[in-house]
């Protein structure tokens, strides 16, 4: 995008790219698209999208060119059923491969409108897995297998699980791939116990996220519990952790964090509240935005001031 920013020579036009980073978090994620209808609005400019979990599909669908109301209503759609607890995890994917399909075809990532990235773990190579091109599909499938309630995904002979673990590192993905300015919309659940310590917070995540319905193991031929998985899960957070702490305080230039206070990642059930929360949260930070990308041409104004005005 071009923007313009003060040099001691004055105002000078520069080339700025700014990216959106959107986290893994289950449910929490549909806050996501209460931040992206603000960001519509105000017309704020995205030139990457990096996302982990279920800021993969946001983010995926997001860099195909679909706006927050279609993935809303899409969102909707297909969780219809998801209220009354009862969705079966491996329909739910087979589900959505059948909705990409029939929404989208098959694509790839390299064709999306966006640069986008979407990041996973790869057990087998016990490291991070970025995934720039290939399915769309698969790599969101990689990026959402939260150990305990997805099985992990086996796909040419490496095993995937939720990238969400380590949302933070979305930051430097995005800052590694060309983005001058940061926008991350955090749902989740690490964001609320950042401050502890980090393999508490990733066992306490992991217990969290699995009910009673979820806790019996999965009778499938490629099952992994989630007891067997932490030992790999533990080295790669290990890792990482240090690095994640000064990406989180250094890389993000805005932090949308809304208030989900009580709402679990399996509660999809819970779109308008969700929704809601994440456009109260970024409307909360416009302002900050705006000075960001300062000086912010009169155009970027909201594109309808009383629809924001209701909507909040």
């Amino acid at each position: 995008m071009g923007i313009i920013i003060r040099t001691t020579q004055g105002w000078e036009p520069v080339e700025k790219r700014v990216g959106l980073v959107l986290s893994g978090g289950g449910a929490r994620g549909l806050a996501h698209l209460g931040v992206l209808s603000v960001l519509e609005e105000y017309r704020i400019p995205i030139d990457l999208v990096a996302g982990a979990s279920f800021g993969s599909i946001v983010g995926g669908l997001y860099a195909f060119g679909y706006s927050s109301s279609r993935l809303l209503a899409l969102t909707k759609d297909f969780f219809a059923s998801a209220e009354d607890g009862t969705i079966n995890r491996k329909v739910l994917w087979d589900r959505a491969e059948e909705a990409f399909k029939r929404e989208l075809g098959i694509v790839q990532i390299e064709d999306a409108h966006l640069p986008l990235f979407i990041l996973s773990v790869d057990l087998s190579e016990e490291d991070i897995r970025i995934f720039s091109h290939g399915s769309l599909f698969t790599a969101i499938r990689a990026s959402s297998a939260f150990p305990g309630l997805f099985d992990p995904l086996f796909h040419e002979g490496h095993v995937y699980i939720d990238g969400g673990i380590l949302n933070s590192m979305l930051l430097k993905i995005a800052h590694d791939n060309g983005a001058d300015i940061i926008l991350f919309s955090d749902v989740s659940y690490m964001g609320i116990v950042y401050r502890r310590k980090w393999i508490n917070a990733i066992l306490d995540a992991l217990l969290y996220c699995v009910p009673g319905r979820f806790s019996r193991p999965l009778r499938h031929p490629n099952h992994m519990s989630e007891f067997k998985l932490i030992p790999r899960i533990l080295p790669i957070v290990k890792r990482y952790k240090k690095e994640c702490g000064h990406y989180r305080r250094d890389l993000a230039d805005i932090t949308i964090a809304p208030d989900l206070e009580g709402l679990r990642p399996l509660e999809f059930g819970k779109f308008d509240y969700a929704f809601r929360r994440g456009r109260d949260a970024a409307l909360k930070q416009i302002a900050a935005i705006h000075r960001v990308l300062e000086p912010m041409p009169a155009e970027h104004g909201p594109t309808d001031a009383k629809s924001t005005m209701n909507q909040g």
